[in-house]
């Protein structure tokens, strides 16, 4: 890794992670991303810009409001770090077009993964402003084009045939619509073997994650959970897992 390359733009990627923290917070509540300014969600007094220095602020101020009583919720130093480190990262191992296309999609994709976490939604801004990155990216070829426009044809309609499946069965929605509309940016991205073995960890991940929540806080066979977060979880281990091992999972399994 260029460390010269990565602390710059890992500075720069914290900075764009508090943008992050805005559309988490501001999407679902139906606010403007651009107007006001900054703003304490407590109080809603204006954050002054010194007292808005990704991850600094939480330190120098121990995560508690200056303007009021109260925290500052830890996602905010996370999601600036996390930023920081995907931005870092992309421009420290691929060239400028493929690490702004990298960069940006899994940024849109933490947000729309956080928001699910929280708020059990997956905007649909958020889905078309991803999807249109990455057909730009089939576009500049930085993706394949036929391999991309497969894997998103391969993702809805799976997922769209195991959702119909479990309703057959269950009688209960297993995933939201939103779900599939991202399987759609996720297959376009990763392709059609890919987008399989997304959602088959993504499935075993949050199986053991409503099994371990089940045993603290009791079996209830109607708790829901946000599938986004360990798809894009999931979608980024396979990534990792190509870039650094150097397996094309397509490739692998034709062979």
């Amino acid at each position: 890794m260029d460390w010269l390359v990565f602390v710059p733009i890992f500075i720069l990627g914290t900075i764009l992670g508090s943008l992050l923290n805005v559309l988490i917070y501001r999407i679902p509540e139906g606010l403007s991303i651009f107007f006001p300014r900054s703003f304490c969600p407590n109080c809603r007094n204006t954050i002054p810009f010194y007292r808005n220095i990704p991850v600094l602020t939480y330190i120098f101020q121990v995560g508690k409001r200056n303007c009021c009583d109260g925290n500052i919720p830890v996602q905010y130093p996370i999601v600036e770090l996390i930023s920081g480190v995907i931005w870092g990262w992309s421009f420290s191992n691929f060239h400028l077009q493929e690490a702004l296309f990298l960069s940006l999609l899994i940024s849109l994709l933490l947000v729309i993964a956080w928001i699910d976490y929280q708020q059990m939604i997956i905007p649909l801004n958020m889905i078309l402003a991803s999807g249109l990155l990455v057909i730009i990216a089939m576009g500049f070829k930085i993706l394949p084009l036929q391999e991309s426009i497969i894997g998103s044809l391969v993702g809805p309609i799976s997922f769209g045939g195991v959702l119909g499946l479990t309703y057959l069965v269950s009688k209960r929605q297993g995933m939201g619509t939103g779900d599939i509309q991202l399987s759609a940016v996720l297959g376009g991205w990763q392709g059609s073997i890919n987008i399989i073995l997304i959602f088959f960890i993504a499935s075993i991940l949050s199986l053991l994650s409503w099994f371990s929540i089940s045993l603290f806080m009791g079996f209830d066979k109607d708790r829901a959970l946000p599938f986004a977060p360990f798809l894009v979880l999931s979608s980024i281990t396979i990534f990792l897992l190509e870039f650094y091992f150097r397996v094309n999972f397509l490739t692998f399994i034709i062979k």
